[in-house]
């Protein structure tokens, strides 16, 4: 019998590891539970979760990162010159 050697892509792919948890979610959208709540309540475009139970919910990775490659960018905010010659938007 051969061993076998697996890719990190092997190893952080796996099924389960496609399924993010609440705080998954929150942590790579950098929102609150709440918001995130808001947004399943109000957006009918963001996914949907598996319900594995009454209080626990998983989504799809590859379903929110889709979902977040279709949402609009919002515009950088214009600055007019004000005469002190700094850019109050410059990071």
């Amino acid at each position: 019998m051969t061993a076998t050697t697996l890719s990190p892509a092997h190893v952080t792919d796996t099924p389960i590891e496609r399924l993010w948890t609440t705080t998954d979610v929150c942590a790579y959208l950098r929102w609150t539970a709440k918001h995130l709540r808001d947004v399943r309540r109000d957006d009918p475009t963001f996914p949907q979760p598996i319900m594995l139970g009454a209080r626990s919910h998983r989504w799809h990775r590859a379903e929110l990162e889709d979902w977040l490659n279709r949402q609009p960018r919002a515009p950088r905010p214009s600055v007019e010159d004000d005469g002190t010659g700094i850019d109050q938007w410059a990071a």
